[in-house]
């Protein structure tokens, strides 16, 4: 349960009682709080969405209470921000009084909250409503209840929390049904290429880096699919990105050259002095007299053997 939330039920139930205080001494009969224990479901609805890519559509955030009032209730939500990104959240309506409703679409989250002083529901009804518009293809996202922790979706009544479970939804994204052509970003830099990625309704998909000593650091190297190739919209397209030149054996410093600066890294650390670079050149897990030899023939332009 959160602070939050926690907060408001103290309020709920001192309000209550205050009022019960008043209506005791204008003659009438006051039933105590009686909360069962766990009795109430927090559900998605529908438990499973299918949308496709660059369309937008609506869960609900139902509680499913039965015969069990509700004065409070919250939903804290998780989902994949790069398959989907909140629109809005729209209050039930039931719980009168929102005290929260936020959402992040970087860390892919979901916030809300609301609770009633009086005419406390029961039955099933909508806590919130959630507009997601789906920005990738998916064969099945989770949109769940964060129940742990400080963010904890929970059920309420008269200081109690009466959640039994909470049920998550899962959301399938389908390919656009519109055929887009592949731009070429075989040569761009990384974020040039997610760029024309993204502008010609294609998304970024997996991405491996690889040493070249032909491409620079962080340009692409190759794609799949290729460029030109046609294919349905919303369908990702596979990076290899260049991790640049692997450094020369000796190259402590990483200046793309082995001079005396590197050879007296090496002395510096078989001394114990730190210098903050990682000079075991053999990498035998030591750095010694040997490391000091490799260094000087690197200098040297001698081939060395690591």
């Amino acid at each position: 349960m959160t602070v939050v939330l926690a907060a408001v039920i103290v309020l709920v139930t001192q309000v209550a009682l205050a009022q019960g205080d008043l209506l005791t001494l204008l003659g009438f009969k006051i039933e105590p709080f009686v909360a069962a224990n766990g009795t109430v479901v927090l559900a998605i609805v529908p438990e499973t969405t299918n949308t496709t890519w660059n369309e937008t559509f609506d869960v609900v955030v139902e509680v499913q209470a039965g015969t069990q009032h509700v004065d409070a209730g919250a939903a804290y939500l998780n989902f994949d921000p790069v398959v989907l990104q909140v629109e809005s959240v729209a209050a039930g309506g039931i719980l009168s009084s929102e005290f929260q409703n936020e959402f992040d679409n970087d860390a892919g989250t979901v916030g809300y909250a609301a609770f009633t002083l009086s005419d406390f529901p029961d039955g099933t009804f909508t806590l919130c409503t959630v507009t997601f518009m789906a920005t990738a293809v998916s064969d099945g996202t989770t949109v769940e209840f964060n129940t742990t922790g400080p963010r904890t979706s929970d059920a309420t009544y008269g200081g109690w929390s009466v959640l039994d479970e909470a049920i998550d939804g899962l959301v399938v994204v389908n390919p656009g049904t519109g055929q887009v052509t592949v731009p070429d970003v075989v040569g761009l830099s990384e974020s040039e290429a997610e760029t024309a990625i993204t502008s010609a309704g294609l998304r970024v998909g997996i991405r491996e880096e690889l040493e070249s000593q032909s491409v620079p650091l962080s340009h692409v190297i190759s794609q799949l699919p290729m460029g030109d190739a046609s294919v349905a919209a919303g369908m990702p397209v596979d990076l290899v990105i260049s991790s640049g030149t692997a450094a020369e054996p000796g190259d402590i410093n990483g200046d793309s050259s082995v001079d005396a600066v590197d050879i007296q890294f090496v002395i510096n650390d078989v001394l114990g002095i730190d210098t903050g670079h990682d000079c075991d050149i053999n990498g035998d897990g030591t750095v010694d007299a040997m490391d000091i030899q490799l260094a000087i023939n690197a200098a040297l332009g001698l081939p060395i053997l690591v």
